[in-house]
């Protein structure tokens, strides 16, 4: 909400066939140069998108960040659920 000068956001959850998604919506400025799957390579910029994409990652998941429809960013998760439920139990099941 900062860096994108959003007023508002929502969170949204869902479930469906093994894979829990999550999308963040605002109405800020929008993905400036980042958009699809968040994939920064060795750059130091987006620290904030870089740590989220590798924790994502590391929970066996998936990240994209697009522009939202009329204003702002919409940010998708995606997670299979055996794996979250391995991490949440502290155990590694890749």
């Amino acid at each position: 909400v900062k860096h994108a000068e959003a007023s508002r956001a929502r969170v949204s959850t869902s479930a469906a066939d093994g894979t829990v998604h999550v999308r963040v919506e605002d109405n800020g400025r929008g993905p400036q140069d980042v958009v699809g799957d968040v994939d920064l390579g060795p750059e130091p910029a987006h620290l904030g998108l870089r740590l989220l994409a590798d924790t994502v990652t590391d929970a066996g998941g998936t990240l994209a960040l697009l522009p939202g429809t009329t204003s702002g960013s919409v940010l998708t998760a995606s997670f299979p659920m055996t794996r979250l439920a391995a991490v949440n139990q502290g155990v590694d099941r890749r």
